[in-house]
């Protein structure tokens, strides 16, 4: 059907039957005839054709993006195989650098003893034994389950001790917790010996030292042992008067004179000037408690020192800076440099050795656990006491323990030598190195591990051998190769002589006196 624009300009419709009849004049415009023809078929068609072209387009363009959501997807993939392989490398490598650090931090113990032989004694007057023994209570070792060895009843562990070393001249006890007025019940526990004791003032059951020395050594004293007939303990009033005490009286050499004297304090104490009676340079001249010149201030009872003709001995019991190391301060900034300076007065008159409980391990070799990182926090242990001990031993003194000769430590022991020199001289070299080495030097073990002297209780540590080397015995280094007549002949630890008594072991030192005789000390 059509709908025509009539003149009027309304349109009409003509029938499609008249549609042949319709013609136009070549001049006859039809730009005012809009004609519009909208057959339902046709309309059908075109959408079909539309849709089935919008649904192709659509295909394609589905294709197109699923294309690309894939090419994404395996972008992903390959990016998220990427990290996870980077994740895994870095992982691994952070593992490994985990792993080396847990490495070079893991702690190996040292609790494998080395076998130490003992120097051959000396067998003349001339040599000196003292032992030292933390006792962790006297009573204890003495009255306690253990104080009986295979069912003896007779003997203690003390003589015992000194049975089974053989010649002990000296042996001092630390922390024997007893109080003064229980100390006379103690004298005759080791018969042949005169004994001086020094206790707690400011706690029961507290510190106290002891010394246990021979009694022919002791003037006045021969009754079979014990306590020392030289006065109170604790009053001697100045260091300064125990010096002049000590010499000017028995008639040894001044304070100025041993300072400058060319001979040796051994040569002065043989002299005509001690009396024709007392034929042992090994007599008693003096006992010292405490460490302060002013006054008595060992009020914990940690020092007691005997001075003899050639030699002082301290038999001490350094204090432990506590559980929680409320202490360290006072060790530090008191106890140390008194009682330094106090062995420094000492030497500069003859030689002193210092022996006991030091309550610090010096080096790495005297622990077990070396490297942990909780014993920057045990007493003992911190960084400030071993360095403190280390700064200390570095101003001339030695540990006899661990001691070994300066010149062996040099690099060109051998290289003075001439190349030139044949094979038997290299041999005969070589030989005297060794029997010069064993002669000398078999006591002192610089590098010997599992050697310690404490072990925890509570822990069982002592069947493992989970131990520090808490007790040492020091002395200057010049005397240790017999500068000034005295000289360490041997230096050693007691591991099973005690063991079940207490949680330390006895240790000992031989000296080697110059001039030095065992003549018994007249009355």
């Amino acid at each position: 059907m059509w709908r025509e624009k009539d003149g009027d300009g309304e349109y009409g419709v003509v029938g499609l039957g008249t549609l042949h009849s319709i013609s136009f004049s070549q001049n006859e415009s039809i730009t005012d005839t809009t004609v519009e023809v909208m057959p339902k078929r046709k309309q059908e068609e075109e959408r079909e054709t539309n849709g089935q072209e919008q649904e192709q387009e659509g295909n394609e363009l589905s294709e197109e993006k699923k294309g690309v959501l894939m090419k994404k997807q395996e972008g992903n993939r390959e990016e998220e195989q990427q990290q996870l392989e980077e994740s895994d490398a870095d992982q691994h490598e952070r593992s490994q650098k985990k792993a080396a650090k847990m490495k070079a931090a893991e702690v190996v113990l040292q609790t494998k003893r080395c076998a130490l032989a003992r120097n051959p004694a000396l067998g003349h007057p001339r040599s000196f034994k003292v032992l030292s023994w933390n006792v962790n209570g006297l009573n204890g070792i003495l009255n306690g389950k253990h104080a009986t060895l295979n069912g003896n009843k007779t003997t203690n562990v003390l003589q015992e001790l000194v049975a089974l070393e053989g010649d002990v001249d000296v042996l001092f006890l630390q922390e024997t917790k007893l109080q003064e007025s229980k100390c006379s019940g103690f004298s005759k526990i080791l018969p042949g010996y005169v004994a001086y004791w020094s206790c707690s003032k400011v706690k029961k059951g507290y510190s106290g030292v002891a010394a246990f020395v021979k009694e022919v050594y002791v003037r006045g004293n021969g009754d079979g042992g014990g306590d020392a007939k030289m006065g109170p303990i604790g009053k001697q009033q100045t260091l300064s008067s125990f010096f002049r005490a000590g010499f000017k009286k028995k008639g040894t050499a001044t304070e100025e004179g041993a300072k400058g004297a060319a001979t040796s304090p051994c040569d002065a104490a043989t002299s005509d000037t001690v009396s024709s009676t007392s034929t042992s340079s090994f007599e008693v001249l003096n006992v010292k408690y405490g460490y302060c010149g002013d006054k008595d201030e060992d009020e914990e009872g940690r020092v007691v020192t005997l001075e003899f003709a050639c030699f002082w001995l301290v038999g001490v019991y350094v204090a432990n800076s506590g559980m929680r190391l409320e202490r360290l301060q006072h060790r530090l900034k008191t106890f140390n440099p008194r009682f330094q300076e106090f062995l420094s007065g000492l030497n500069d008159i003859k030689p002193v050795l210092a022996i006991g409980d030091f309550n610090v391990a010096p080096l790495d070799i005297d622990c077990y656990n070396a490297g942990a990182k909780h014993l920057v926090k045990v007493p003992g242990l911190t960084p400030e006491e071993r360095e403190a001990h280390a700064t200390w031993l570095g101003t001339g003194w030695e540990d006899t323990f661990r001691f070994v000769f300066r010149f062996l430590r040099k690099k060109n022991i051998l290289t003075s030598f001439s190349l030139r020199l044949t094979y038997q001289v290299y041999i005969l070299v070589f030989m005297y190195l060794i029997i010069y080495i064993r002669r000398f030097f078999r006591a002192f073990h610089p590098e010997a591990k599992g050697q310690y002297t404490y072990w925890n209780v509570k822990t069982n540590a002592r069947p493992d051998n989970k131990g520090l080397r808490l007790d040492f015995a020091i002395i200057a280094s010049q005397d240790l190769k017999g500068g000034r007549g005295v000289k360490v002949h041997d230096s050693f630890i007691l591991h099973e002589a005690t063991v079940g008594y207490s949680d330390h072991a006895p240790i000992g030192v031989v000296l080697e006196v110059e001039g030095g005789g065992r003549g018994e000390v007249s009355s």
